[in-house]
């Protein structure tokens, strides 16, 4: 699978007026069921273009310059990076309650009964030495490139 970008959901108070780390995206393989320490792609976004949601229904766009390669058969991970210890992303927790749009401070949506996606959410403060959450997931979507097959790519005309 080729992938292009990585939308991600930030939390509330990201000021790019006192904020002046960037947010790094990276698309790591797996190590022995950790994230490993060689990026095989990564992409940055400024504070300036950081949207921050107080119920986590808008995304920010870690898209990559060129489409990522994801070899099937293989493990990866992507990991988010920053300076800043003041910037969150929206996730969710198993037996709590999901937000719904509307929702600004309390969620008020269904008890979260299981995780969407297989897989694990790690945590570490200097990303080398990680510690998996089994119980957290991280809100994101994956945008996955479409190939059109039947046009053809043609260097002059």
């Amino acid at each position: 699978m080729f992938i292009k970008s990585i939308d991600v959901y930030f939390g509330p108070g990201v000021d790019p007026s006192t904020n002046s780390y960037d947010v790094v995206c990276e698309i790591r393989p797996m190590v022995n069921g950790y994230p490993g320490s060689t990026a095989i792609a990564s992409t940055r976004v400024e504070p300036s273009a950081i949207y921050g949601s107080v119920n986590g229904f808008r995304p920010t766009r870690m898209e990559f310059t060129s489409p990522v390669y994801l070899d099937s058969g293989v493990e990866y991970c992507f990991v988010l990076l920053s300076g800043n210890d003041k910037i969150t992303v929206w996730g969710s927790t198993l037996g709590k309650r999901a937000y719904r749009p509307t929702d600004v401070n309390t969620p008020s949506g269904e008890i979260i009964s299981k995780q969407p996606y297989l897989g694990s959410l790690f945590k570490s403060q200097n990303s080398t030495t990680w510690t998996a959450d089994q119980t957290q997931d991280l809100k994101f979507v994956i945008n996955k490139c479409e190939f059109d097959a039947s046009r053809r790519y043609r260097d002059w005309e």
